[in-house]
């Protein structure tokens, strides 16, 4: 029981007290604390490799011609642009310098192109090397040919011919007019080398001399493949001819249209002009019908094959190019 005055403030002041030291230590909510709710932690995803894939800018290329080796490979080379090689499973650049190059040969080894200005380039795949040489002359090169890479025939304007043997080039034919040039050649050995083009010109080197199997005021001969022991050679105005050592040629066929190549298949050729044919063979396959269904929506161009018997088609339309292969069944790659 309070009795004075005095007891009943300091029973205030000892409330108040009290009411400030449970403000400070005692907590305003009782009951047990609140557990987190686990996060799980999710890996960080890594971007999946980007797998390999042909370069296009292969297809963008003003391609004109191209050859297989003896592997899976295959060598393609442009009219003011790079050259592009397959290995098989790709397409790249091997080398993106812009070239004026016209023609290609492949052998064991080694892809050979040659071009305007007489300008070569041999492109090793296994060393990955590109070796541009000097001149030759000032002529243009529309063919070349290769037994190996110590034998070389390459020809062009004003019927100019250099050979490459035991190490060094030398000239053996030439003085033609600027306006005329050989276009074809097929080297079979070093023995037997056939040049044709223009007006009708055609010969044989024999490893010593020249052989003249040329028609006077013929048309303009454009390509030339095996046919046997003869040779079949194609003209600008569809003609398909024979000639051998021993025979003159002798019209044995026409295209339909201008003969742009011809490339062997087994004992016969492949022709290529407005539609692409066979000639010359009792093989039943590839029959006409599965040539054309090659896939290609570009004009075909040219055409070569490989040791294998495979077949490469090459078009192009434009700023778009590509290229289509037959073994069997038809592989396309490219833009058209």
């Amino acid at each position: 029981m309070l009795k004075s005055t005095r007891d009943v403030a300091w029973l205030l002041v000892a409330a108040i007290g009290i009411g400030f030291l449970m403000s400070r230590f005692v907590p305003a909510r009782f009951g047990p604390a609140s557990t987190p709710t686990p996060i799980a932690a999710s890996p960080t995803p890594f971007a999946s490799p980007t797998p390999p894939s042909d370069d296009p800018r292969v297809w963008a290329q003003p391609i004109v011609a191209g050859c297989a080796g003896d592997a899976a490979d295959a060598y393609l080379v442009s009219f003011g642009g790079g050259i592009a090689r397959f290995d098989g499973q790709f397409w790249y650049l091997v080398d993106d310098t812009l070239r004026t190059l016209r023609t290609v040969t492949c052998v064991p080894g080694l892809a050979i192109a040659a071009g305007d200005g007489s300008r070569l380039v041999r492109i090793d795949p296994s060393a990955l090397t590109v070796s541009p040489e000097l001149p030759l002359g000032a002529e243009d090169v529309y063919a070349i040919e290769a037994l190996n890479a110590g034998s070389i025939v390459m020809a062009g304007s004003a019927l100019t011919i250099r050979l490459f043997v035991n190490g060094h080039w030398e000239q053996i034919g030439g003085g033609g007019a600027d306006v005329q040039a050989w276009r074809a050649i097929l080297m079979r050995s070093a023995k037997e080398i056939w040049f044709a083009g223009d007006d009708g010109s055609l010969v044989l080197f024999d490893g010593k001399q020249f052989v003249d199997r040329s028609i006077t005021k013929g048309p303009r001969f454009t390509a030339l493949s095996p046919l046997g022991s003869d040779v079949l050679v194609g003209a600008e105005d569809g003609s398909l001819y024979t000639v051998s050592a021993a025979a003159a040629p002798h019209v044995v066929g026409h295209a339909k249209g201008a003969v742009k190549a011809l490339a062997p298949d087994g004992t016969g050729a492949y022709v290529l002009a407005d539609d692409l044919t066979r000639f010359g063979t009792a093989t039943p396959a590839p029959r006409d019908a599965d040539l054309a269904a090659n896939g290609l929506s570009c004009t075909v161009i040219n055409m070569f094959t490989n040791v294998r018997g495979e077949l490469w088609l090459i078009a192009r339309d434009g700023g778009r190019a590509g290229v289509a292969r037959y073994d069997g069944v038809w592989t396309k790659w490219g833009h058209c």
